[in-house]
């Protein structure tokens, strides 16, 4: 299961009309993501690293589970387990410039 940009603080423009559908979203994502790691699959989350070059997973895990309302709701619903695979991508793409493609080839 590759999870892309669910850690994130929903700190733009229009972001206030995406919280509700975000929220949904991140609850069906929870529950599938729980019924795939029972059947034994590997979880892989991709995250942006809005720019802060010398970051970690972790810290924007953290940062996002601080925040009030649904934002940090969603952050503690999705966050990773322990046996969860986390990458940071450099832009959009989460294949351009992080080891994606090699981690789908190893699992």
């Amino acid at each position: 299961m590759l999870v892309v940009d669910f850690i994130n603080p929903l700190q733009f423009p229009g972001a206030e009309n995406l919280l509700k559908a975000a929220l949904q979203a991140a609850y069906t994502t929870s529950k599938l993501k729980q019924r795939l790691k029972e059947s034994g699959a590997t979880v892989i989350y991709a995250n942006d690293n809005y720019g802060i070059w010398r970051s970690e997973f972790r810290d924007l895990l953290q940062a996002c589970k601080a925040l009030p309302g649904a934002r940090g709701e969603i952050a503690k619903m999705l966050a990773p387990s322990g046996d969860d695979l986390t990458i940071l991508k450099p832009l959009h793409s989460a294949f351009h410039g992080t080891p994606l493609e090699h981690l789908l080839k190893e699992i």
